[in-house]
């Protein structure tokens, strides 16, 4: 049986869940959310970026900072 096919139908759905937000909409709503309440954004954003070649973490502030990995040695 195939492993990917059921993620890649669970990332369309997230997918579609979140196709009328833009990426800072995304961002409010994990800033937003409380502790490990933003795992579809997440996985939203993180699909998002990497299509980018960027990447996000929290900052020491707890919100979402987009960075290049490239640009930090991080790859």
């Amino acid at each position: 049986m195939n492993e990917q096919a059921p993620r890649n139908n669970l990332e369309s759905q997230i997918a579609e869940k979140f196709a009328h937000l833009s990426d800072a909409d995304l961002i409010r709503r994990m800033n937003a959310a409380p502790d490990f309440g933003y795992d579809d954004e997440a996985v939203e954003l993180n699909r998002r970026l990497e299509a980018v070649g960027l990447t996000w973490r929290w900052s020491s502030k707890n919100q979402v900072l987009i960075f290049d990995p490239e640009q930090e040695g991080q790859r």
